[in-house]
């Protein structure tokens, strides 16, 4: 082919080559409060502006349509575990009075002291645990270490500030399904606590559960003492 045949070709080639869409950017694995989401720790507390992730955290089949959204800025924080938390606590209540499952309400200091990062590592990132938190109950986060509405739901819980983890089960008119109780920081004990709230609500109780039961294998038990 003449040299001046190949240089037409290839202006041919580059005038086609600049309509073509352009390659899409690489994913950004940021999320907008500026940390990767995988890789959040517990020495970072961003504002209350982004809470939820825009779509559902998968769960258990028949149970996706009673949840809430799930916490984006919680995701690896170690004080609350590899439980997917959900922080809109009226619809989580206007859910359980649906029918849906009651309210696992965990509060919690984040960022916390070490007995709060122990129970998180040792307590609420047990597979067991966490599975059967998700599975029976709708989980939900208050901060007692933060202003906002963390403190408003303080106020209305009366639960004190900066203080140990406190777990309650509530039913869909907001009340105890069991009366509170503090210091409940092993895994064996928060099976108990669990397997009651769910049998006091007629609900049924994951069998693996109870395996934690029949079989405790705790090193919590002088943690916080």
């Amino acid at each position: 082919m003449p040299k001046r045949n190949r240089l037409r070709g290839l202006a041919r080639i580059w005038d086609h080559r600049r309509f073509l869409p352009a390659s899409p950017a690489p994913a950004d694995r940021t999320t907008s409060i500026g940390v990767e989401s995988n890789n959040w720790t517990s020495t970072q507390m961003p504002s209350d502006a982004e809470d939820l992730d825009s779509t559902d955290a998968p769960q258990s089949p028949g149970v996706l349509s009673t949840r809430t959204k799930s916490c984006r800025e919680c995701h690896g924080a170690v004080e609350v575990g590899t439980v997917r938390w959900g922080r809109d606590l009226d619809a989580a209540l206007a859910s359980a009075a649906s029918g849906g499952p009651p309210v696992f309400a965990l509060f919690q200091e984040v960022p916390g002291c070490a007995g709060c990062q122990k129970f998180g590592r040792e307590v609420l990132s047990d597979p067991t645990i966490s599975a059967a938190i998700e599975a029976a109950f709708n989980p939900i986060l208050i901060y007692n270490n933060r202003g906002g509405k963390d403190a408003k739901l303080l106020k209305r819980f009366r639960e004190p500030a900066w203080n140990y983890q406190v777990v309650r089960f509530l039913g869909g008119d907001g009340s105890d399904i069991l009366p509170r109780q503090d210091r409940v920081w092993t895994r064996t004990e928060l099976a108990v606590r669990m397997v009651a709230a769910l049998e006091k609500a007629k609900r049924s109780v994951p069998g693996y559960l109870r395996t934690v039961i029949d079989s405790p294998a705790d090193s919590l038990d002088t943690a916080f003492v």
